[in-house]
């Protein structure tokens, strides 16, 4: 082995320290790292080819492409599909489908993009981002709420979009017709199902039997094989003439569905994040700065025309499948943006020109950028947008409010009084509702999922379909003559909301409130919440109960400890 030079080092050292301190900035800005990847990148652009040709990184970020698209197939879960339905299907189906076909004519009529270029981008800008929502969904706690199961079934089905995405924008060349495009479209796609029925065949039949076999010999032996059946995946599709990168995400699809699947996933993950780095920086290498004032007045106008059409499909698809339009507008919110599968398909595209190309990558990056904000803050957007609607398009709003937000209750007629409300029939909500049932106490309650509420009625529960957030719902409830206010609803601004108006109305109410982190118990209290239920603590308090008992602790020496647990707890 020859001996290394100085300055061979000190580029890996710029190389890597780059975007490690873009990394740490985007991670302090609580936006995903991939951006600060990318701007690492951008800062190496015209210093790197100083110390050593990026031409010998082009293959450690090709082999992080790939295993980024295998962890992104470990992750789907096809059994969340199957629990929730063909509504995610469906819901999943609608977004793309539309999405595709608005960019579509938007790109090719009002742009003036060849057909070639608007079914490229298109492809890219159809799907959202299933790493930066899925870590956010599950910061907030709300990945098990209906909006986050719904949020995560549709990336899903985004995910698993990327096989005919794939299949289309790596079938797109300079100077080809339109019909040879889509007869060479629907050749590949021909061979990738042939080929995806027969290895799903197997990996239903064989491949978790032979995973299993190897899992049992050595852990190093398992790591092994899963990484030689990733390469025979690519090379199948590679000699059937297919799309490696279709290989690799198909291959990670198929053992998320093995019990070795997390074990798999936590292997693969540090290599998987080092390569990755790799192609994210290179992708910043690669932007152009030329013409930098048009590029970032194309970028903007990109992103905002993805933002405006992103959100309106989604909008209308939740509409369309009779969802209130809270859920609605927070699933807009949620998967406004384009995700990582944008970059991987604009990049492996070589027909975009180089303006556009660096246009198009800025375009996801800004809108990757205001992600974490509108997430954080869709439930005050929304109720900002309500009241202009209430105050300046009064007809608009008495539609959304009326014909598409809930059913005429009538319950001013029900004679309610010292009852319970329960904002919320969910998980917990339910379980709060079937107790309350079996005590025969008199409750009503509210909740914006239309199907819960259907459900719920057919077990006699005394339940409409609302916004528990808006006060026309809570006085409908009759809030200013109830004894007790049961809040079950995940989202931090909801409950503040809820409680907030329901102290206004009715001063003397005890409020139950869970909280999902310890930092949201303060708050909840000084709104005036009676008992907050902080969930995660319960449930170690109860596995610290029984841990006790086990031990054969005396009952008071236990009630001892729970108390000691507790003041801590609230301190």
């Amino acid at each position: 082995m020859s001996e290394l030079q100085t300055v061979n080092i000190f580029g890996v050292l710029l190389f890597l320290s780059l975007p490690l301190l873009g990394g740490v900035v985007a991670v302090r800005l609580k936006t995903t790292p991939i951006l600060g990847y990318i701007l690492g990148g951008f800062a190496l652009a015209h210093i790197i080819n100083r110390f050593f040709p990026v031409d010998n990184l082009e293959f450690l970020g090709n082999i992080g492409l790939i295993l980024l698209l295998f962890a992104i197939g470990l992750e789907v879960n096809l059994g969340f599909i199957a629990r929730y339905g063909k509504k995610i299907v469906l819901i999943g189906l609608t977004q793309i489908c539309l999405s595709f076909l608005v960019f579509f004519v938007l790109f090719s009529l009002f742009f003036g993009f060849s057909v070639i270029l608007s079914l490229l981008l298109a492809s890219a800008f159809s799907i959202s981002s299933t790493a930066v929502v899925a870590k956010l969904l599950q910061e907030k706690g709300e990945e098990t709420s209906l909006l986050g199961s719904l949020s995560i079934g549709v990336l899903i089905m985004q995910d698993l979009a990327l096989i005919p995405l794939l299949i289309l924008s790596q079938s797109l060349a300079e100077n080809i017709s339109l019909t040879a495009v889509f007869q060479q479209v629907f050749l590949q796609m021909l061979k990738a199902v042939l080929v995806i029925i027969l290895i799903y065949y197997l990996g239903q039949k064989i491949v978790p039997k032979i995973f299993d076999y190897f899992a049992q010999l050595n852990r190093e032996i398992l790591n092994l094989f899963t990484i030689t059946f990733v390469v025979f995946n690519l090379y199948l599709f590679t000699w059937l003439h297919l799309p490696a990168l279709v290989a690799a995400f198909l291959a990670g699809v198929l053992l998320a569905q093995t019990l070795e699947h997390q074990h798999i996933f936590s292997e693969i993950r540090p290599f998987r994040d080092f390569f990755s780095i790799i192609f994210f920086s290179l992708l910043g290498i690669s932007f152009s700065f030329s013409g930098f004032s048009e590029i970032i007045l194309t970028a903007l106008l990109l992103a905002l025309v993805i933002f405006i059409v992103k959100t309106a499909v989604l909008l209308v698809s939740g509409f369309l499948f009779k969802f209130h339009s809270k859920t609605a507008f927070g699933l807009a919110m949620n998967l406004f943006q384009v995700g990582e599968g944008a970059f991987i398909i604009l990049s492996s595209a070589k027909i975009l020109p180089e303006t556009l190309y660096s246009s198009a990558v800025l375009s996801v990056i800004i809108l990757l950028v205001i992600t974490p904000f509108l997430i954080n803050n869709r439930d005050f957007a929304y109720l900002r947008i309500k009241i202009f609607l209430q105050r300046n398009f009064k007809s608009l709003y008495n539609f959304i409010s009326v014909r598409l937000d809930r059913e005429i209750p009538n319950i001013d007629l029900l004679e309610l009084n010292n009852h319970i409300v329960l904002c919320g029939y969910g998980r917990i909500g339910s379980y709060v509702g079937r107790a309350l049932q079996l005590i025969g106490q008199d409750f009503i309650a509210v909740d914006s999922d239309i199907s819960v509420v259907k459900q719920a009625r057919a077990k006699g529960v005394n339940i409409i379909y609302g916004d528990p957030t808006n006060p026309d719902v809570l006085d409908y409830l009759q809030i200013e003559t109830a004894k007790v206010l049961i809040v079950a609803v995940p989202s931090r601004f909801d409950q503040e909301t809820i409680i907030t108006t329901a102290k206004k109305i009715n001063p003397k109410i005890r409020v139950f409130s869970r909280v999902h982190s310890e930092k949201d118990m303060h708050r909840i209290r000084q709104l005036g919440a009676d008992v907050i239920i902080h969930s995660e603590f319960e449930a170690s308090l109860s596995i610290v109960r029984r841990i006790l008992l086990m031990m054969n602790l005396s009952k008071e020496a236990i009630k001892h400890k729970m108390v000691r647990l507790k003041i801590e707890h609230w301190l």
